[in-house]
């Protein structure tokens, strides 16, 4: 389809992201600069891909407290220590979480 002209859709960085697939979100970036959203860097952080955050944050993308509630929800506490360390949320919202999911 690509050589045939059709590009990708909007979504797409976003699933590529929270479905790890480091390997498509380079290739989006080069083709054609698409980056995921906040909204996708949040369902990164609900999946619990800190090796995406980490790609994320070098382009100046990352999940807000959204992102931190989900990746609560899922037991995904090393992304809320990541979060934390990188100053996207603070230690207080970070232990409310915790407290709040029983993580």
């Amino acid at each position: 389809m690509y050589e045939q002209g059709l590009k990708p859709v909007g979504y797409g960085p976003g699933w590529a992201a929270a479905n790890g697939h480091l390997n498509v979100l380079n290739w989006l970036y080069d083709e054609f600069n698409m980056l995921p959203d906040v909204e996708g860097a949040n369902w990164t952080a609900a999946a619990g891909r800190i090796n995406v955050l980490e790609w994320l944050e070098q382009r100046n993308i990352l999940p807000d407290i959204n992102g931190a509630g989900l990746a609560a929800m899922n037991g995904h506490l090393k992304v809320l220590n990541w979060m934390e360390q990188h100053n996207i949320i603070s230690n207080e919202d970070a232990t409310e979480l915790i407290s709040w999911y029983k993580l």
